[in-house]
């Protein structure tokens, strides 16, 4: 993956506005108590080049729409699922559900909780199959599941107050919404799905759509305590290319037991696989205490799709909190372990596992051993921009770690801040396999620096300040390695036995044991701090 590319696709979800084929006639029949007068305005934008020969898009802010067009022309709003109908002037189809707003209380829903709220939902989809459901405050009470998997639209929408409250001993899903061949746009918000009953560990949501998905505002409240038919305890997908998904605002503080030995057999927090193929974002939310991962885009190597995680904050997540596929972006997350808890699973806060790119993301670890970052798999290779890891002097976690035989993949790090309490001899940077390239960064630890193994040929490290403490801080055993411009304190740089290597113009100590035929050592220097 090139960073220009990965730069475009995390572009892609401004590609914005959709005029939907062969919609005009349908257009020209809506009635006009489907129009939101209120909603027109003058707009202008600009055109950009069609991603297939049957769509035009659009590009620009939230009121920016085509400047002109046929009467009766539909185009349809990837970020918010909205359809504007051209007349004259910009008309807004009221909500994204095509029908109208029915309030389940006068459809016989018990806001007590006494009733199955499950059955309120049953018989609204069985006389309208697109409706746009408002459930006001009140306690539902969640029995089974809702299975609704084949529809237009669909939106459930509550208000502050909206519970829906499962029943002790429940452990299927709650929320069974479209399927890989079914729903067109599906919009959740503004509710909350209480688990804390004893022995209560459901699936809150199984939620997929073709053209749109929105999920906003949800909080599931209550730890697991029960082992859940399905450890995808969010399980969101966009099943077509043009597609586009958002989750906002999602909250999940309390997490779930352990109930394997195995972290990968326990439950994740919010799982995106083969299914999906679109694009989604996940911004602004909250994950805690799951065992397993907190947000693992896994999906499979014949797909494609993509997913952007941004503003997001982990805390004490288990097996990693942030767990990326290729053409993946995470940006501006916070990641922090404080609770002994991370400690006895043994947590990693970036793991690029497929590829992926990560950029602005601070991690704090006080208390677990495992490695911070991972390498990758991804013969794409992943980037990393602008990290921040902090650790404290309690652990004896790395900050990132090849694993040996598995990590085999390209790693660029740029911007790297590494701020380490530990003081226990080890490496806080280890390097096992070949194409890492670490520029402009800062590390200060107590212990060494970096390590770079034997197999780990084509290492450049360039623009790089660490300060160790330890008689060797850079332990350069590769071939073909470059090594400039670089400041290293409180031990040397040991340039072992490495071929064709260039150090030049570090200021450091450098114990030069390389083959000198094809090794250039030269021009290092120290600038009188001392050693």
């Amino acid at each position: 993956m090139s960073k220009d590319n990965a730069k475009d696709r995390a572009d892609f979800p401004r590609r914005r506005f959709l005029k939907l084929t062969g919609a005009t006639a349908g257009a020209a029949a809506l009635p006009i108590s489907q129009v939101d007068a209120a909603s027109s305005d003058s707009i202008t934008t600009q055109s950009i080049s069609n991603p297939d020969s049957s769509s035009t898009y659009y590009v620009g802010s939230p009121s920016a729409k085509p400047g002109s067009a046929g009467a009766g022309e539909i185009y349809f709003d990837r970020y918010t699922g909205a359809k504007w109908y051209y007349d004259g002037g910009w008309k807004q189809i009221n909500s994204v559900t095509n029908g109208h707003e029915i309030n389940v209380i006068t459809e016989g829903a018990d806001p007590g909780g006494s009733n199955s709220f499950i059955d309120t939902l049953e018989s609204i989809v069985q006389d309208e199959p697109n409706p746009q459901i408002f459930v006001p405050e009140g306690n539902y009470r969640i029995d089974r599941a809702f299975n609704y998997t084949d529809f237009d639209h669909f939106s459930l929408v509550g208000e502050p107050g909206t519970r829906f409250v499962v029943d002790s001993g429940y452990t299927g899903t709650v929320f069974n919404l479209g399927s890989t061949n079914g729903g067109k746009v599906l919009r959740l918000s503004d509710f909350v799905i209480d688990v804390s009953a004893s022995n209560c560990g459901p699936r809150p949501l199984a939620a997929f759509a073709q053209e749109h998905l929105e999920l906003r505002n949800i909080t599931l409240e209550g730890r697991l305590d029960a082992d859940p038919d399905s450890n995808n305890i969010i399980y969101p997908a966009v099943t077509t290319e043009r597609g586009y998904g958002r989750i906002e605002n999602l909250r999940m503080p309390d997490g779930s037991q352990k109930f394997a030995s195995s972290l990968t057999n326990n439950p994740t927090a919010i799982s995106i696989e083969g299914s999906h193929v679109g694009t989604l974002e996940i911004v602004g939310s909250y994950i805690a205490r799951f065992p397993n991962n907190g947000i693992y885009a896994k999906r499979n190597a014949t797909r494609k799709g993509q997913v952007n995680i941004h503003d997001c904050f982990l805390r004490n997540v288990g097996l990693t909190s942030l767990r990326l596929n290729d053409e993946d972006t995470a940006t501006n997350c916070r990641i922090l372990y404080d609770d002994n808890i991370a400690e006895s699973w043994s947590s990693q806060a970036l793991w690029p596992q497929k590829g992926g790119t990560f950029r602005n993301i601070e991690i704090t670890n006080n208390y677990s051993n495992n490695s911070m970052i991972r390498g990758t798999e991804s013969e794409e290779g992943a980037e990393l921009y602008n990290i921040t890891v902090n650790i404290g002097s309690g652990v004896t976690s790395p900050a990132i770690l090849q694993r040996d035989g598995i990590d085999t993949g390209p790693l660029y790090i740029n911007g790297l801040v590494v701020r380490d309490d530990v003081s226990d001899g080890s490496f806080v940077i280890t390097f096992n396999h070949s194409r890492v390239t670490i520029v402009n960064s800062e590390i200060d630890t107590n212990r060494r620096g970096i390590y770079v193994a034997s197999a780990a040929d084509d290492f450049k490290m360039e623009n790089v300040s660490i300060d160790g403490d330890a008689t060797t801080v850079v332990g350069l055993n590769g071939d073909r390695s470059t090594i400039l411009n670089n400041t290293v304190r409180g031990g040397r740089i040991a340039v072992n036995g490495v071929a064709h290597t260039q150090v030049e113009w570090n200021d450091a100590d450098v114990d030069d044991n390389s083959t000198p035929s094809s090794t250039r050592v030269a021009h290092n220097y120290t600038s009188g701090a001392s050693l």
